[in-house]
């Protein structure tokens, strides 16, 4: 499979949380990166990234920026496992308060008596300094998101969506992806003035169940409308990046719907504003209007993936008819120039052919006569054998071949070693490229001292040697 396959290929994670003693089976395109996975999983199961410990991921990953479709997984299924890391701090327990659903502003002008919140709580909560998620008059998003981030972790706990980058990061993640790997953008809008806030935080948008949907099908985003500057900086950054409908919209939302989720989605042509999901809604509402969100979203943009599959399509049919056309005419400009030249390339193959026989066999030939001589002139050097019925000891020296047969000859027995590697030189296995090894012990002559006598050397009377390359 292609990287561009893998790419849009949806791979899925079977995950078992050994922390929480959960399993979770996602799926997540090739085009999303580990630390994607990693992210999600943090909102899921509560466990920071930095204190998640994993097993199952390929041995060659080094870096989390690293897509899905680069690892070259073998199959689009894969398992692991995660747990918290040993030391690492656990998560703050969370008041758990019923939520009752409710569609009016008017049911929540006393959310102390709605959710069956004490007096004494309020006042316990109010005796402590708590810090804005965003100070006043920002002016950097990223360092705005950054520390409404921290700050809302210190304040709910550690699970709770991802809101990180700029609105415009969040846009391009979301909506301007293509059609196949485009999601709705979520806006949580936060208001400490509003009664409503800690409740929706605590039980709402940290919920378990609402994180891992909003991870999944949705990129998340926030900002604090605490303060007018913000607010009114957020305004201007909306207009910029959705047009004044969408800071209209935000604009006339009174502090008795907020907080609130601002859902946008993209279909042909530019990001709109779905639905507004105000903050008098219960855990069931709030999933309710998320999943019809996703619904609708996937409803409205189910054509446009069509359109642009065959888009693609079309397009890939064209770039390989291209293709093909330009390599046909490369292949007959080839064919022309093949022909021109193959004459004249095989004749001159033939005569370099030719010249160079030629010159390995003068080369061979003289090289042939060269060792004949030499045979010649050692074996001319040679005294000749012991005559039969002599009185002096002789030794009979029999001498293995590399290709397996013998030779032989006798000396007698005060013969120098030099004369018996003479010998053997005359019959073509010179020294320099033959050892001439001895039965017992086991010994190279040619090292040997050559003015030992046969007789020295335990070459007597009789002795079988053996030739081997060198």
């Amino acid at each position: 499979m292609s990287f561009s396959n893998r790419m849009n290929t949806n791979y899925k994670l079977h995950i078992i949380d050994t922390t929480n003693n959960k399993d979770y089976t996602l799926q997540f395109p090739g085009s999303k990166t580990v630390l994607d996975v990693k992210l999600g999983l943090r909102d899921v199961t509560n466990i920071p990234v930095r204190f998640q410990h994993w097993v199952g991921w390929p041995d060659s990953l080094k870096d989390e920026n690293t897509k899905l479709a680069a690892l070259d997984l073998p199959d689009t299924v894969l398992e692991l496992i995660l747990s918290r890391e040993e030391g690492a701090p656990k998560p703050k327990k969370q008041l758990v308060v019923d939520l009752a659903s409710s569609e009016s502003d008017n049911d929540f002008e006393d959310a102390a008596d709605c959710f069956g919140v004490d007096d004494d709580m309020f006042q316990a909560s109010s005796s402590k300094r708590i810090q804005p998620l965003m100070p006043e008059d920002v002016s950097d998003e990223v360092v705005a998101i950054s520390h409404f981030e921290k700050e809302f972790e210190n304040r709910y706990g550690t699970c709770h969506p991802a809101f990180q980058g700029t609105l415009a990061e969040a846009l391009q993640a979301s909506c301007f992806q293509p059609a196949k790997e485009r999601r709705p953008l979520a806006i949580y809008l936060h208001h400490d003035a509003s009664v409503l806030t800690n409740v929706f935080c605590t039980q709402l948008l940290c919920s378990e169940t609402v994180v891992s949907y909003l991870t999944l099908n949705f990129v998340t985003w926030a900002w604090d409308l605490s303060f007018e500057s913000n607010k009114t900086f957020l305004l201007a950054i909306l207009s910029q990046h959705l047009g004044m409908g969408a800071a209209n919209t935000v604009r006339n939302l009174g502090l008795n719907s907020l907080p609130a989720f601002i859902v946008i989605t993209k279909v042909r042509s530019i990001p709109e504003i779905l639905t507004v999901i105000p903050g008098n809604v219960g855990l069931d509402d709030l999933m309710t209007r998320l999943i019809h969100a996703v619904e609708v979203f996937n409803n409205e943009i189910r054509s446009e993936i069509w359109e642009e599959s065959e888009r693609e399509a079309r397009e890939l049919v064209k770039r390989e008819q291209d293709l093909a056309y330009e390599a046909s005419l490369l292949a007959d400009r080839a064919k022309e120039e093949a022909r021109r030249q193959e004459f004249e390339e095989k004749m001159k193959q033939e005569e370099e052919k030719l010249m160079k026989e030629e010159e390995l066999e003068q080369i061979r030939q003289h090289e042939e006569a060269i060792k004949d001589a030499v045979r010649k002139s050692l074996a001319e050097q040679l005294p000749p054998e012991p005559p039969s019925g002599t009185t002096q000891p002789v030794s009979h020296i029999r001498v293995r071949l590399p290709n397996g047969g013998t030779i032989g000859r006798s000396f007698t027995a005060d013969t120098p070693l030099s004369l018996l590697l003479m010998y053997i030189a005359s019959e073509g296995y010179p020294s320099e490229q033959y050892k001439v090894l001895a039965s017992w012990p086991r010994i190279d002559l040619t090292t040997t001292d050559e003015t030992k006598t046969l007789e020295e050397l335990k070459l007597y009377p009789k002795e079988t040697l053996t030739l081997e390359e060198r």
